[in-house]
């Protein structure tokens, strides 16, 4: 086997928790390098995988912040307006981190995950509704929140390797053309491959601001 054959079969899952006693200055930091078993050949699998075997193992490092700080409005999103299914969640969450609560799975992984692309964006593969709710608690850049970002071995994820996050409707689109493309998992199979609507999470989040200040509990309430 080749060193090239090896580098094709791994992917990096690198997590990232905002260190809270150094007023965002510092974040626990680990990146692992996952196998790509039988088991881990989909994004979706490589995360599975590094949950169950790596995460319960990782020795965090505490990292130094870079000046070059990402938007969460910069982020870009794989669902329109319409495919956020739970306003109620979203306040549920946002009520939370504004007491000091972040939102994680049971685990302890963060429900943020997001996939490096070659163009230096992150697209948000998982955590929409968490994403939201970071942000209307008042979150502006990506080291104020708990995420993932997964990788390959050249430092980002190829188009074929993200249009997984279409599921079925993955053979529809040409992987130069994705960002064309959301879905909704909410509409009948036949509507579910939606034409992008919202460019990125600013976007998203605008369209979406308005309902949710509307449903967010008002203090005295």
């Amino acid at each position: 086997m080749s060193g090239n054959d090896f580098k094709q079969k791994i992917r990096f899952v690198a997590y990232h928790f905002p260190h809270k006693d150094q007023k965002m200055d510092f974040q626990f930091y680990c990146k692992s390098r996952v196998p790509l078993t039988k088991r881990a050949t989909t994004v979706y699998e490589t995360v599975e995988v590094y949950e169950k075997i790596f995460f319960p193992h990782i020795q965090t490092c505490l990292v130094r912040i870079s000046p070059e700080r990402v938007p969460l409005r910069s982020l870009i999103n794989i669902h329109n307006q319409d495919g956020i299914k739970d306003i109620y969640q979203i306040i549920d969450f946002t009520t939370k981190i504004k007491k000091g609560e972040d939102i994680v799975k049971p685990s302890g992984l963060p429900n943020i995950m997001l996939a490096r692309l070659r163009s230096k964006d992150y697209l948000v593969f998982d955590g929409h509704h968490s994403l939201l709710s970071y942000m209307a608690a008042g979150r502006i850049f990506l080291d104020e929140i708990p995420h993932l970002i997964v990788s390959g071995n050249k430092g980002f994820l190829n188009n074929t390797d993200i249009l997984v996050f279409w599921g079925p409707h993955a053979p529809k689109i040409s992987p130069k053309k994705w960002k064309n493309f959301t879905v909704n998992w909410q509409n009948p199979i036949e509507r579910q491959l939606c034409l992008r609507k919202q460019r990125d999470m600013g976007e998203l989040f605008d369209a979406l601001g308005e309902k949710i200040q509307q449903e967010m509990p008002h203090p005295g309430n």
